[in-house]
């Protein structure tokens, strides 16, 4: 992934997190800095040798809960059933991701879907 993609990927996680919020600024409580999940791809590729195998588990774990967490707070939201079944089938694939790629798949889902937030 190049450096761009990697960009990119953050801004929309960032961007997913903060609907979730209503971009409420939480001093990062939230998760909704773009470099958590920057920080996560970093990791996997290799571009950050003093993180150890256990950081990437450590960083996933942190990004997942993240993420977790804003699909929590759209399910308390007012949806259809389309879209609550949408955010439950998104809690499932975070809750089984492996990867950042596995989670950027989840973010891009909740970003078709969160759009009118």
């Amino acid at each position: 992934m190049t450096n761009e993609n990697a960009y990119n990927d953050g801004y929309a996680y960032e961007t997913f997190i903060r609907r979730a919020f209503k971009n409420v600024t939480s001093e990062g409580k939230n998760g909704e800095h773009s470099i958590q999940m920057t920080t996560l791809i970093d990791i996997e590729e290799g571009k950050d040798l003093s993180k150890l195998a256990a950081s990437n588990i450590k960083q996933l774990d942190k990004v997942k809960g993240y993420l977790a967490k804003a699909i929590g707070k759209f399910l308390k939201m007012k949806l259809d059933k389309k879209e609550k079944f949408e955010f439950l089938a998104m809690k499932t694939a975070v809750d089984q991701a492996k990867t950042s790629t596995d989670l950027i798949a989840v973010v891009e889902r909740g970003l078709a879907i969160t759009d009118r937030f």
